[in-house]
C-alpha cells in the first residue's frame, strides 16, 4: 500500500513538473520573435534595426505623410524641419523644431533623443550626418522623387515602423488606378507632345522644364504622353530652355506645374491660376503654340504621396475618351479622407478635366 502512494505521488510530481515544462515551452512560442529589421536606404546604406522604430525626427514632409498613411503614432515624432511642421495637412505643427531640413541643428536633434533621422538620401550634407550619426543616432535616407521607386520607398519606411501589412493594402489600391490607366492606354497611338513647365521660373521670364527619368517625364510617360524634352540630357531634372527651344517643338498641350500658393490644400479659389492662365495665353511664344490655339493648357499641384494621382489627371486630359467614367479628384479624396484620415479640400488642379 505505501508502495502505491510513493508511486501515485511520483506519478504527480512527474505530472506537475511536465505540465509546468509544457506551459513555459508554450510560452516562449507565443512571444514575439525579434530577427532583426534590414533594409537599403535611399543612399545606398545598409540599416540594421533590433526592432521597428519608436522615436524618430523626420526631415521632410514625405516622409511623414507615409508614416501617416501607415498608421504610425504622432508619438513616435519627436522632432520635425520646418518643412515637415509648415505641411497643413500632417498636423505636426506643434512638434519640436529642429531647423532646417537642409540644414537640422544637431544639438537639439540630441536633445530629443531620437533612435533615428529620417531624411532624404542625399540631404543634408555628410558633415551633418557624420555629426548625428557619431551621436549613436541612425539617419535613414527615403526620397519619394520618383513614381518609378514608390513602392520601394514607400516599403522601406513601413519595415522600419512595421508595417508592412498596412502598407501592402494602400500600395494594392494606388496601384489598381494606375493599373486601369495603363490598360485603357495599352496600344494606343495616339502620344502627344507635351511640355511640362515650373510656373516659379515662368513668371520671372525663364524656362524650366524636366528632363528624362524626371518625376514628370514619368508622370507623361504613365498617361499616355511624350515628354518633349526627352531628349535633353539626365541631368540637370530641371533644365532651363530657351524660348526658340519652346516654340520649335510646338508642344500639343502645356502641363504648368504650380506652387503652394496657387494651388494646394489651404487655397479656396482659383484667382491666381486664371491668372496666370491669361499670362500664359499671351505670351509671345506660348500663345504661337498649339496648346494654347487648341486650349490644353493645364495647372497642377499635387505634392508628396498623393501625387500619383497626377497622372490619373493628365490622362484624363490628355486621353478624355479612355476615361469618361474616371474622376480623378474623387480619388484624392478618397486618398485624403481614407488612407490620411483627414479632410479633403483645397485646389489641386485646373481646369477640371
Amino acid at each position: 500500500m505505501q508502495l502505491k502512494k510513493s508511486a501515485f505521488a511520483s506519478f504527480i510530481i512527474v505530472a506537475i513538473m511536465l505540465v509546468v515544462w509544457l506551459t513555459g515551452c508554450g510560452q516562449q512560442k507565443e512571444k514575439p520573435e525579434t530577427a532583426g529589421i534590414v533594409i537599403t536606404d535611399a543612399a545606398g546604406k545598409t540599416i540594421s534595426l533590433s526592432r521597428p522604430l519608436q522615436r524618430v525626427v523626420i526631415l521632410t514632409p514625405s516622409i511623414a505623410e507615409a508614416m501617416r498613411l501607415l498608421k504610425v503614432p504622432d508619438e513616435a515624432i519627436v522632432g520635425v524641419s520646418d518643412n515637415v511642421q509648415n505641411m497643413p495637412f500632417l498636423g505636426l505643427k506643434n512638434k519640436p523644431l529642429v531647423g532646417k531640413w537642409t540644414q537640422p541643428n544637431v544639438e537639439k536633434i540630441a536633445e530629443l533623443k531620437p533612435e533615428a533621422v529620417l531624411t532624404y538620401g542625399k540631404y543634408p550634407s555628410k558633415e551633418v550626418r557624420d555629426k548625428i550619426e557619431a551621436l549613436g543616432i541612425k539617419v535613414i535616407g527615403v526620397d519619394f522623387y520618383y513614381l518609378d521607386k514608390y513602392d520601394e520607398d514607400f516599403l522601406r519606411v513601413a519595415k522600419v515602423f512595421g508595417k508592412e501589412a498596412r502598407a501592402q493594402q494602400f500600395l494594392q489600391w494606388k496601384n489598381q488606378h494606375l493599373a486601369t490607366i495603363e490598360k485603357r492606354l495599352a496600344g494606343s497611338k495616339n502620344k502627344p507632345g507635351i511640355l511640362c513647365l515650373w510656373t516659379t521660373y515662368f513668371t520671372k521670364g525663364t524656362w524650366k522644364t524636366f528632363a528624362p527619368g524626371s518625376s514628370y517625364d514619368q508622370a507623361i510617360n504613365l498617361a499616355g504622353g511624350i515628354n518633349l524634352a526627352s531628349e535633353l540630357p539626365a541631368s540637370p531634372e530641371t533644365p532651363e530652355v530657351s524660348g526658340e527651344w519652346v516654340l520649335s517643338k510646338n508642344p500639343e498641350a502645356l502641363v504648368m506645374v504650380y506652387t503652394s500658393d496657387g494651388l494646394g490644400y489651404n487655397i479656396q479659389d482659383l484667382n491666381k491660376v486664371k491668372e496666370l492662365e491669361k499670362e500664359v495665353k499671351k505670351n509671345p511664344v506660348l500663345s504661337k503654340t498649339k496648346a494654347v490655339e487648341n486650349k490644353k493648357v493645364y495647372f497642377l499641384n499635387i505634392s508628396g504621396l498623393g501625387r500619383f494621382v497626377e497622372v490619373i489627371y493628365l490622362a484624363k486630359w490628355l486621353h478624355p475618351e479612355h476615361f469618361q467614367d474616371v474622376n480623378p479628384e474623387q480619388i484624392l479624396k478618397e486618398y485624403f479622407e481614407k488612407w490620411l484620415e483627414v479632410p479633403f479640400k483645397g485646389k489641386w488642379a485646373y481646369p477640371e478635366p
